[in-house]
């Protein structure tokens, strides 16, 4: 009798149980790697920003040196709207890359 039920058992574990943990394992491992994925791709957008960032802060800095130099008689004014135009340019470009990171982070 013991052995009827352990053979039954082992029965129901074989066509059962066995298949059906295979598949979770499955499974798991494919959100796992999904999910390394994922994080990947956060890890990228961070660096992005970093780089954003410091694009920021040399651009800032760039605006406290103009802004000393105005204070300055001996500065040209076509030399300050050079440099003017020349942060626009590059704060233009910096939107745009802001711009594509947001579609990119609305994407992913």
């Amino acid at each position: 009798m013991r052995q009827d039920i352990s053979t039954a058992l082992l029965d129901f574990y074989g066509k059962v149980l066995e298949p059906k943990f295979r598949f979770l394992e499955e499974k798991l491992t494919e959100h796992d790697d999904k999910f390394a994925l994922i994080l990947d791709h956060i890890d990228a957008l961070y660096q992005r920003f970093e780089r954003l960032e410091e694009e920021y802060r040399l651009i800032v800095h760039g605006m406290e040196q103009i802004e000393k130099a105005v204070g300055v008689s001996a500065y040209k004014p076509d030399t300050l709207r050079k440099d003017i135009a020349s942060m626009k340019t590059k704060l233009s470009d910096l939107q745009k890359r802001l711009e594509q990171l947001e579609k990119q982070a609305a994407g992913a």
